[in-house]
């Protein structure tokens, strides 16, 4: 059986024929020539109180002091590399970054928002959008919104499928039918990853009861991995339910 998935306009179409942290991004001071990372050359206004960092009593309790100093450190170092470059994306990434980090939910939200919007053609401020609306949020409709814009401008980022697939598969449950075929898109698509995304197809589709299709993914992991004794003995397991 073979599946054909699309992202057209931003939504998946699949169609059956007779077939997942955050990224934060190091050196803060960094920076993007225009237009290197997709960097609009004017630039939209800053979003409101990207400069406040709002922070949670509860969640910031739980960050150790010495971090929490050091977080508080690189949000003003990271305040004053926008100023001078406010056309980084990487300090825009960092800075929404550190807002995550210390409960600021909303403040996040809008500056990954305004790195999108400053650099279009990368789909990693919308993969930490699908983290904090997925894990923190719990709006699963946004996150898998964030999740297929990543891929319909990054073909190739594998944590957007991994992600957008778990999110199915875990939490956005009435999709839970799509989850494989995200990763099976993400094979298409990301190759380099195919091994990692066939042992989670084979995994779930036998936890979905779906033993067929299970063997056949385990068959095809173990040709590129054949010397992983724990899934060709449950690989055997899978035989005997057929």
């Amino acid at each position: 059986m073979k599946t054909e998935i699309k992202i057209i306009g931003g939504i998946i179409i699949a169609g059956l024929f007779v077939w997942g942290g955050i990224f934060f991004l190091g050196n803060k001071n960094a920076e993007v020539p225009a237009n290197g990372d997709g960097i609009s050359m004017e630039l939209p206004p800053k979003p409101s109180g990207y400069d406040i960092l709002n922070k949670n009593d509860v969640i910031i309790a739980e960050i150790p002091e010495d971090r929490r100093v050091q977080y508080e450190d690189e949000f003003e170092e990271t305040l004053q590399t926008i100023t001078e470059h406010p056309d980084s994306f990487l300090a825009w990434m960092n800075l929404a970054t550190i807002k995550n980090a210390f409960g600021d939910y909303e403040g996040a939200e809008k500056v990954w928002l305004y790195a999108t919007e400053i650099s279009p053609n990368q789909g990693r401020s919308l993969v930490n959008l699908g983290d904090l609306y997925w894990n923190k949020l719990k709006n699963y409709p946004r996150a898998e919104w964030a999740y297929i814009e990543a891929i319909d401008r990054d073909p190739v980022n594998a944590r957007a499928y991994r992600d957008l697939a778990s999110l199915y598969q875990f939490s956005y449950t009435e999709k839970k039918d799509m989850a494989i075929n995200i990763l099976l898109l993400g094979i298409e698509n990301s190759p380099d990853n195919e091994v990692e995304f066939l042992a989670l197809a084979g995994l779930w589709a036998w936890e979905n009861g779906d033993i067929t299709d299970a063997i056949g993914y385990y068959e095809r992991y173990l040709e590129l991995n054949p010397d992983d004794n724990v899934a060709r003995a449950d690989l055997v397991k899978l035989r005997s339910l057929r």
